[in-house]
């Protein structure tokens, strides 16, 4: 709570009771012993606290902070208080800006979700969920986005790759180019089976990796990497709807002719993607955008340089927001923010964060003696405090507990489990930190 200009804590001080002192803000500057210089500056500045002003440490400050007989024990208290609630009130406001771009404040029509979409490209389905399931962005749609993105794909205006880091995920055709730019993996040096395989579907494509054994006397758990490699070098196509196993390979450029695999420098590329990338997350640093592209951070630190030269970023901290969004900041007023989501580890916004969660979640399930990896994050209020855990498994997972460092983790009870349970098929977890259910 913020109860004076200059961080010094008003709530409990003795002169509030035996003098009648109202403080320095409730007094407009003039507390029981008089007018405050720095509750005055603060104010004619326009400032709530000395926290917002740009020049702190000021002389002014500094000296009531260490003076001899009425300063700070330590010395800077006071100043490291301000600093604090500024912190939080920037938190605040990242936080609240976040959550209403992701569209977790409010569902997307369709117009908002196709920008939505474009800006957390590559997208994936439901972590540890059916193979040929479409990609959603959860919670974010007013309508059913996996049925909108299935007829997206069966027109192929999605496109399946092996993007970040190698891992399956849904682009839009008309940015293929780009994708393709940061991560295709060209093969140098094809083997005899890579070529083998690429022949073949390029003789009889399309075929399934039953018609590739057939012919090549392979075996499934052969044929299957080799497909993989193929697929991050864009040389080959998965043209897979629904769930079917039986789903046909394509030559890439047969499928796609039109695609100029040449059309942009990966530096060119990041200095598209990451505008994006910093439009709906608010604020990131290169370590969440690593997290997120799966790319070298030394390479996003060249993009995000080059960027902010351009004036398109602004270091904040240390990391970066838009320009527009720095500026605008200051006077943009958050949302309070009382909401809880059990977000699945391919969302946009546990994948931007993957290895802070993953030490969290340790934290959070130390000296636990049962199957406890995380299975969904809670989000609540904005930002991640916790999980569902168990083990994962082909059908209803075992649900063995829900973890919350929140002080008030026992009076939210029932709208977490509800939250767990909308993800899980209604299923009740076992646990609630660490006490059974009855």
């Amino acid at each position: 709570m913020i109860d004076s200009r200059c961080g010094l804590h008003c709530t409990g001080c003795a002169y509030k009771t035996s003098c009648g002192c109202g403080g320095c803000i409730e007094t407009m500057g003039h507390p029981f012993h008089g007018e405050c210089p720095v509750a005055i500056c603060c104010q004619e500045k326009g400032f709530e606290h000395c926290g917002q002003c740009p020049e702190i440490p000021c002389a002014l400050l500094t000296a009531y902070s260490s003076d001899p007989e009425q300063g700070d024990t330590p010395h800077g208290t006071r100043i490291a208080q301000c600093q604090k609630w500024q912190e939080d009130s920037i938190r605040e406001k990242i936080v609240s800006l976040r959550m209403e771009r992701q569209c977790l404040g409010g569902k997307a029509d369709e117009n908002e979700y196709l920008c939505l979409y474009r800006d957390m490209q590559p997208v994936r389905n439901v972590y540890w969920n059916g193979f040929g399931q479409p990609p959603t962005l959860s919670f974010r749609a007013a309508f059913d986005d996996i049925d909108f993105n299935r007829r997206r794909q069966f027109d192929r205006k999605l496109v399946k790759g092996r993007f970040d880091g190698g891992n399956l995920g849904w682009v839009e055709a008309e940015e293929m180019p780009l994708f393709l730019a940061l991560y295709r993996k060209p093969i140098a040096f094809m083997s005899f089976e890579q070529q083998r395989i690429l022949d073949l579907i390029e003789q009889m494509g399309p075929v399934t990796i039953h018609q590739i054994k057939e012919e090549t006397g392979m075996l499934v758990k052969q044929i299957t990497p080799i497909l993989h490699r193929l697929q991050e070098a864009f040389l080959i196509y998965e043209d897979q709807y629904e769930a079917d196993w039986e789903r046909g390979w394509y030559r890439f450029d047969e499928m796609f002719p039109d695609v100029n695999s040449d059309a942009y420098t990966r530096q060119e590329a990041l200095r598209i993607v990451l505008p994006r990338f910093a439009y709906r997350m608010v604020w990131f640093d290169a370590a969440m955008a690593k997290s997120f592209y799966r790319l070298p951070e030394k390479e996003i630190r060249t993009a995000t340089d080059a960027l902010t030269r351009e004036g398109v970023f602004t270091a904040y901290g240390n990391g970066f927001m838009l320009t527009q969004d720095a500026e605008a900041l200051p006077s943009y007023s958050p949302k309070k923010q009382r909401s809880v989501f059990a977000v699945h580890r391919n969302d946009m916004l546990y994948r931007a964060e993957e290895p802070r969660l993953k030490a969290l979640a340790k934290q959070w399930t130390a000296g636990l003696s049962y199957d406890c990896e995380p299975l969904q994050y809670l989000l609540i209020d904005g930002e991640f405090h916790g999980a569902s855990v168990g083990h994962f498994r082909n059908g209803p997972y075992d649900l063995n507990d829900v973890v919350c460092d929140l002080a008030d983790a026992e009076e939210r009870r029932e709208k977490i489990i509800a939250a767990v349970r909308q993800v899980n098929f209604g299923k009740i977890p076992l646990r609630f930190m660490g006490k059974r259910i009855e």
